[in-house]
């Protein structure tokens, strides 16, 4: 059958995400290339030590599996938590206009000490207000 805009929609934004995800992977596996190339490229004046000397204990093989596991549990974690989620909700769409409002205020006002000393104490003024919320 025919998709309805909003599954389709969600088709696409968890195709973004997955590739989001791969772009991550592989930007994550190319700074553990460098990582261990640095413990294990030669320093010239002494051949076959690394940039840090060799580093009892340290298994490259283990901590590549172990970390490829944390960011996939991490990832899994990320992708439940977003097809969960009724993003076309009023209460979060306001949510998510108010942070980035108060972001693009605080960088667009950065130079504005006096600004961002009101900006500041407002916002804390919002979260002693929404204390009792919770």
């Amino acid at each position: 059958g025919a998709l309805s805009s909003f599954e389709s929609s969600r088709l696409c934004r968890m195709q973004a995400l997955n590739e989001m995800f791969q772009s991550l992977q592989n930007a994550s596996d190319e700074a553990l290339d460098i990582l261990f190339s640095s413990f294990n490229a030669p320093t010239g004046a002494s051949s076959g030590a690394g940039y840090f000397g060799k580093v009892d204990g340290f298994n490259e093989t283990e901590f590549a599996e172990q970390s490829q596991g944390h960011f996939q549990q991490f990832w899994n974690g990320v992708q439940a938590f977003t097809a969960a989620v009724d993003w076309s909700e009023t209460w979060i769409v306001c949510l998510l206009t108010f942070h980035v409002t108060a972001l693009v205020l605080a960088v667009v006002t950065r130079n504005s000490s006096t600004f961002q000393m009101l900006f500041f104490c407002a916002l804390m003024g919002a979260v002693y207000m929404a204390e009792p919320l919770n």
